[in-house]
C-alpha cells in the first residue's frame, strides 16, 4: 500500500490532532483548577486553625487570668482584715476591691471576643497586682508603727511601775490584765487617806485602834491621781465603793450611789466624783455621808475605780 495514502489508518488525520490538543488543554485546566481549590481548601483550613490556636490561647488566658484574680481577691481581703484589725480605715479599700470585682465579673460573663476585651481584662489584672501591692504597703507601714508604739510603750510601763512601787496592789492588777489593756493608760490613785469625821465637822486622829462607830458622821476620801503623759485630757468618773469587813458593798440608792461594771459584772459603788483629768498630777476629795447607816465592828476597805479599772484602795477600823 502507497504510505503517501491519506486513506492509510496508521497516518493521524488534522481532526485527531485537534481533538487530542483540547483534551489537554481541558486537563490542565482541570488539573489548575483542582491546584486551586487545594490551595483555597488549605488556606481557609490554615486560618482556621490558628483561629482555633488563637480562641485555645485566649481561653487559656481568660481561665488562668481568672484565677489568678479570684486568688487575689482572696488575698487582698485578708489584707483588708489585718489592716482593719491594726485600726486602720478599710472602708475606701472595700469599695476599691467591690469595683474591681465587679469588673471582673461583667468581663468574665460576657466572655473575651476581641483584642479590645482581651485588653481590658489584662488592665484589670495590672490594677488587681497594684492594689494588692499597695495594701501589702500599707500592712507593712502600720505593723512597724504598731511595734514602735509597742516599744515606746513598754517604756512608759517600765517607768510607771518604778514610780508605783508604793501601790503593789495596783500593779499586781496591771501585770494580771497586761495580755488585754494598754497600761500606759491606766489611771493611777496614789497616797490614798481615809479619815472619818465627827458631826462637829471635826476630823478623827489617826488611831491604829480604829474609830468608835457611833462617832462617825462621815468619811472624808483623799488621794492624788498620777501624772500620766498619754491618758486622754477628759472628765474622769471617779467611783468610789466602800466595803463592809464581810465584804458586802455599802450603798443607798437615795443618796447618790448607783451600778457600776467591773470584770463583766454588775456591782454597787458608795459615791461618785467627777474630775476634770488633764495628764497632770491631780487631787482628789470625796466625803460620804452614812445617813443612816450602822457601822459594824471591823475593817472597812476604800476601793477607787476609774474608766473600768481598779486603780487604788485603802482601808479604815471600826471598833
Amino acid at each position: 500500500m502507497d504510505e503517501n495514502n491519506p486513506k492509510n489508518p496508521e497516518v493521524p488525520q488534522k481532526g485527531e490532532k485537534k481533538k487530542n490538543s483540547g483534551l489537554i488543554v481541558l486537563l490542565f485546566l482541570s488539573l489548575a483548577g483542582n491546584a486551586a481549590l487545594g490551595y483555597l481548601f488549605y488556606k481557609k483550613h490554615t486560618e482556621a486553625t490558628e483561629k482555633t490556636i488563637v480562641i485555645a490561647n485566649k481561653t487559656n488566658e481568660l481561665n488562668e487570668t481568672k484565677k489568678e484574680l479570684e486568688s487575689m481577691e482572696k488575698v487582698m481581703k485578708d489584707q483588708i482584715k489585718q489592716l482593719a484589725e491594726l485600726g486602720q480605715d478599710t472602708t475606701e479599700m472595700a469599695e476599691q476591691l467591690r469595683v474591681l470585682i465587679k469588673e471582673k465579673d461583667r468581663l468574665l460573663a460576657q466572655g473575651i471576643r476581641d483584642r479590645r476585651e482581651l485588653k481590658q481584662l489584662r488592665q484589670l489584672k495590672i490594677n488587681y497586682e497594684m492594689q494588692l501591692a499597695q495594701q501589702e504597703h500599707d500592712i507593712l507601714k502600720y505593723k512597724a508603727l504598731a511595734e514602735a508604739l509597742q516599744k515606746e510603750n513598754v517604756t512608759l510601763k517600765e517607768t510607771i511601775v518604778v514610780k508605783q512601787d508604793t501601790i503593789e496592789k495596783k500593779n499586781s492588777i496591771i501585770r494580771d490584765q497586761a495580755a488585754t489593756i494598754d497600761l500606759a493608760q491606766i489611771l493611777v490613785a496614789e497616797q490614798l487617806q481615809v479619815t472619818p469625821i465627827k458631826s462637829s465637822g471635826k476630823p478623827h486622829k489617826e488611831s491604829s485602834k480604829g474609830y468608835k462607830a457611833k462617832q462617825i458622821d462621815k468619811v472624808e476620801i483623799k488621794f492624788n491621781l498620777a501624772e500620766n503623759k498619754i491618758a486622754d485630757v477628759e472628765t474622769k468618773e471617779i467611783i468610789i465603793q466602800v466595803k463592809e469587813p464581810s465584804g458586802i458593798p455599802v450603798y443607798d440608792l437615795e443618796f447618790g450611789s448607783g451600778e457600776f461594771k467591773y470584770q463583766g459584772k454588775t456591782q454597787y459603788y458608795t459615791v461618785k466624783e467627777e474630775v476634770l483629768y488633764q495628764r497632770e498630777s491631780t487631787d482628789v476629795k470625796a466625803i460620804w455621808t452614812p445617813n443612816n447607816y450602822i457601822f459594824k465592828t471591823g475593817n472597812y476597805i476604800v476601793e477607787i475605780y476609774a474608766e473600768g479599772h481598779m486603780i487604788g484602795s485603802g482601808t479604815f477600823l471600826v471598833r
